[in-house]
């Protein structure tokens, strides 16, 4: 299996990588999901449904999604919570896979540490790329101040998982609802939307995506985009606009990127945003651009890696069996809820330090130095409850 597709969420792109590896002849496996497949780890050796590992040469990890899109179905509170812990896991066993492959020397197209939006906006900054003035902040005076000196902002979710969208009057009385999570404020860059695809420091392709109206400000909220009619025009690229984005590839460790530009009316370029797994298939099928090809080609180019083994339940473990919706080893629901009970009672209790004359005393009394103590605030009066 020189080739892996690791296809969590049965994804289009593997699903099209898949086909053209097999007209081609390529050797590959493709490995699904974690809620149907195990991805274990024995004494050092990976093992995926009870078979190792042992010959690679690369690997195209498209994604997997962190949000558990299961929260939103039935199921007592206890049932989600735990669904959605026993989803976290699952998330961690294909995430420490591809750490796993990655740290070994595999070509890993991408290493799942490369999405951080945080990370790459700050880092991108600090390397002097063009970008738009951004502020990261959970503090809505932070966020006024910036909206304020910026004269235009935009705001979009940290994590994902929704749109990017203007800071409007009706927003700003909304702003001190980002105490509960810190969100991305950026400059408004007015111009066209234009996705450059990139790999190993070189372009693939480089498109003007065409809005159905040019006030739209996030693409993907275009009917046109939803519907698959959205259009894309070919556009050159001076030559010091892809030095600047094959320099922030390096800086954030992408081997593979779809680029989001924009090109200002005065012909000026500004990075957006370095999509460490970008949706490419709409564009290279409408376009002819060669992106998956490409990607093949990196892909099989990559030095094989033996790896011997020692596992001696080969072949024993097929597809795992769905045990249903709100079966559970762990109940972290108990869990959490015990130790929400007991952080209650700790809620008036803090730990000071002793001031010098205090030490004194209590080496008097006790015997021994002692540096903080414990007191408990109820009703206006005050505990000591331990002495240490």
């Amino acid at each position: 299996m020189p080739i892996l597709v690791v296809n969590p969420m049965n994804d289009v792109h593997c699903r099209h990588m898949v086909t053209m590896l097999r007209e081609r002849g390529i050797e590959y496996k493709e490995l699904g999901s974690p809620k149907l497949n195990d991805y274990a780890a024995v004494n050092g050796e990976l093992i995926y449904n009870g078979e190792p590992l042992r010959r690679l040469r690369s690997v195209y990890f498209r994604s997997i999604m962190t949000h558990n899109p299961n929260q939103l179905a039935g199921g007592t509170a206890a049932d989600r919570y735990n669904n959605q812990l026993q989803f976290s896991a699952q998330v961690e066993a294909v995430r420490g896979w591809m750490h796993a492959l990655h740290e070994e020397g595999a070509r890993v197209i991408n290493a799942p540490s490369n999405s951080s939006k945080y990370y790459q906006l700050n880092a991108l900054h600090r390397l002097g790329i063009p970008l738009p003035r951004t502020c990261i902040t959970s503090n809505p005076k932070i966020a006024r101040n910036f909206i304020s000196e910026v004269k235009g902002a935009v705001c979009k979710p940290l994590p994902g998982g929704s749109y990017c969208q203007k800071v409007t009057p009706e927003l700003l009385e909304q702003l001190d609802a980002i105490s509960n999570e810190p969100a991305i404020f950026q400059e408004e860059i007015p111009g066209d939307d234009i996705r450059v695809n990139m790999l190993a420091g070189q372009m693939i392709s480089a498109h003007k995506i065409i809005k159905s109206n040019p006030d739209i400000l996030d693409y993907r909220t275009d009917p046109e985009y939803h519907s698959g009619e959205v259009q894309y025009e070919s556009v050159d690229l001076p030559e010091g606009v892809v030095s600047f984005c094959a320099k922030a590839m390096e800086q954030l460790g992408l081997r593979f990127s779809g680029i989001d530009l924009r090109r200002t009316p005065d012909g000026e370029f500004v990075l957006i945003e370095c999509n460490s797994m970008p949706a490419f298939l709409d564009i290279e099928l409408k376009t002819g651009a060669p992106i998956t090809a490409r990607l093949i080609e990196d892909l099989q180019e990559a030095p094989l890696i033996e790896r011997p083994s020692s596992y001696s339940a080969a072949g024993t473990y097929a597809r795992k069996r769905e045990p249903g919706n709100h079966a559970y080893l762990f109940d972290y629901y108990d869990v959490m809820s015990n130790w929400r009970k007991q952080a209650s009672k700790f809620k008036d209790r803090i730990i000071v330090n002793l001031n010098e004359e205090q030490k004194v005393q209590m080496l008097k009394q006790t015997g021994s130095p002692k540096a903080q103590m414990e007191l408990e605030i109820h009703d206006g009066k005050v505990k000591v409850l331990r002495v240490w």
